[in-house]
């Protein structure tokens, strides 16, 4: 996905929120070739139906916005994502019985998919502005990760060549004002990302 018009049909929308909660869209099948309008709309709703019955909260998005390139709501849209996945990828210690054991196996795989797909998908937004996106800790500490994915979207709010002139801090604070701005709050602070240890994953 490296612009809005990628969302227009909701082939990629669908498969991104398949990758991200690694788990089928149920009940409606979701049309991998639309051949109108129709059918584009059809699949931008069950999108957006399944990401709200996995608990995140979609303000002021419809099928109609994504569809007609809304590029604030779509943008709105992909931060809630991310800030709705706490993607630790911690391993089990092996403790309790066989079914314990499974279900904490699934939740790790379930984790690293959704880790994989984030990366993925910023990765591709942030080598644009040759911004190398490796993991989701320290790659994310100078904030210009973060600035590269909405400027990827709304380059008329952030320079990215002003970008390269600020501290780490000044970075992040920008980010996250601007998210704000665009109506998409943000669960961090700049201290959170400037304090990440090595070994822990971003809380988005």
């Amino acid at each position: 996905m490296k612009s809005i018009e990628d969302f227009e049909d909701g082939v990629a929308l669908c498969a991104l929120v398949e990758s991200l909660f690694d788990q089928k869209i149920p009940k409606y099948k979701w049309k991998k070739r639309p051949k109108n309008k129709a059918q584009k709309l059809v699949n931008l709703q069950i999108a957006l139906d399944f990401i709200k019955s996995k608990g995140a909260k979609l303000v002021g998005i419809g099928n109609a916005s994504i569809h007609d390139g809304n590029e604030t709501l779509i943008l709105g849209l992909l931060w809630t994502l991310i800030l709705t996945f706490s993607v630790t990828g911690e391993n089990s210690n092996g403790d309790g019985d066989d079914e314990e054991a499974k279900r904490e196996a699934a939740a790790a795989a379930s984790a690293s998919a959704r880790k994989k797909a984030l990366l993925m998908w910023a990765k591709k937004l942030a080598k644009e502005f040759n911004v190398d996106v490796k993991n989701l800790n320290k790659s994310w500490k100078d904030g210009r990760a973060f600035c590269a994915i909405i400027s990827a979207f709304r380059p008329d709010l952030i320079d990215m060549e002003e970008v390269e002139k600020m501290t780490p801090r000044e970075r992040l604070e920008l980010a996250f004002r601007v998210g704000a701005m665009l109506g998409c709050p943000s669960i961090l602070k700049p201290e959170d990302l400037l304090d990440v240890p090595v070994r822990s994953s971003l809380p988005l």
